[in-house]
């Protein structure tokens, strides 16, 4: 469906009433780009890791919310529609793309309260579970329900709802700067991995703080868009190394490579405005 004229309420509320049907499908491309997809022959297209969130200078925090969820979404439903044409790989995509948005919900936390956020968590929630135990795409992508959680989120997103049960103060608060937010927010999670990794872990401590790398992995995607892609992309990359050594410990236990990695990941130097330098 294609919305030419009138209110995105309505298109919203009638795209509910169709889902309950079941069968169908909320797609990423237009009519026009899966035309001009087959007319290129219909190139494969690839599975993408996340990217960094990107926004215009002086963006504001309530800017940044939204900007950040609709990226996250961008990446759900590329991968989506990848999965669902046979690219089994493009699955754990969708939990990667629910896991930035869970993260950019979890930084603004002290802006936006949690329980304007209850109803996007639920159907985020129950994308997750449907994800993470079926692996036939067919199954649940053409679930009703499945449908139902996705317009959820897309009339969340549509329709600003971070804004609701907001007094005015709070809501000047979303009027701040998000590079300021950025930078108070970047040092916060440097500390946090510094405070686990500075020091050697045997294995079973570095499995305990895989999903702390993660989410802090996802926080400088989130938190850099004011500083150049090459040097943050850099500095995420000894990251993702750590987390990759975590992923694939030898049977033996930590080797020298994890340690070196680890060590080259806690020395870096931070690219953003931090409170230690100033």
């Amino acid at each position: 469906m294609e919305l030419k004229a009138g209110q995105t309420d309505d298109l919203l509320a009638l795209s509910q009433e169709l889902a309950e049907w079941g069968g169908m499908r909320q797609g990423s491309l237009s009519k026009a780009a899966r035309g001009y997809h087959l007319a290129q022959g219909a190139v494969p297209r690839e599975c993408r890791a996340l990217r960094m969130l990107t926004l215009p200078a002086k963006s504001t925090i309530d800017q940044a919310i939204g900007a950040a969820l609709e990226h996250a979404l961008a990446h759900w439903q590329y991968h989506e529609e990848l999965w669902a044409r046979g690219e089994r790989k493009a699955r754990v995509q969708l939990l990667e793309a629910s896991a930035l948005m869970r993260e950019m919900l979890v930084l603004v936390g002290g802006a936006v309260p949690r329980k304007v956020t209850t109803l996007f968590r639920a159907a985020l929630t129950h994308l997750e579970e449907l994800v993470a135990r079926e692996t036939d795409a067919e199954k649940v992508c053409y679930d009703a329900n499945y449908l139902n959680s996705k317009l959820v989120l897309t009339s969340w997103l549509v329709n600003n709802s971070w804004r609701e049960h907001m007094d005015n103060k709070s809501r000047m608060r979303l009027m701040g700067s998000y590079k300021r937010f950025c930078d108070v927010m970047l040092d916060r999670a440097m500390a946090e991995l510094r405070s686990v990794f500075s020091h050697p872990l045997d294995a079973e401590h570095y499995q305990q703080q895989l999903a702390r790398l993660q989410r802090n992995i996802n926080a400088f995607l989130l938190l850099s868009s004011a500083y150049t892609e090459t040097t943050v992309e850099s500095f995420i990359a000894q990251w993702r190394a750590v987390e990759h050594g975590i992923k694939h410990l030898p049977a033996s236990g930590v080797d020298s490579v994890l340690e070196n990695t680890r060590r080259q990941a806690v020395e870096q130097t931070p690219y953003w405005l931090s409170s230690a330098s100033v």
